[in-house]
């Protein structure tokens, strides 16, 4: 069964500049979003360092331990957030309206 739902991750980025900073970033998240199941990962600012939006046909604990394994001397933690199925119909109520609007 498929799962939507969120990574946090936090990270260990060490830069010596802005330059080498965006640029190892931006590493990281090409190198997770190519992991099936990953649609978009967003630098935040927080106490997390990513947020990882997960549609999957494994679980997002499965897909978690993908992302943790990837560059484990940058990623430290990873908390998955499984969406709440039982609110599924009025996030598809949501998308109809945004569509509606639309025209």
């Amino acid at each position: 069964m498929g799962q939507r739902g969120y990574l946090l991750l936090k990270a260990d980025l060490s830069y010596s500049d802005e330059k080498a900073a965006d640029e190892q970033i931006w590493d990281l998240i090409q190198s997770i979003e190519k992991i099936r199941g990953i649609e978009y990962v967003a630098n935040t600012v927080g106490t997390y360092d990513f947020v990882a939006t997960v549609d999957s046909q494994e679980t997002i604990e499965s897909v978690a331990e993908e992302v943790k394994n990837i560059i484990p001397d940058w990623i430290k933690e990873v908390t998955p957030l499984t969406e709440n199925n039982l609110f599924k119909k009025h996030r598809e109520l949501k998308d109809l309206e945004i569509l509606d609007n639309m025209h």
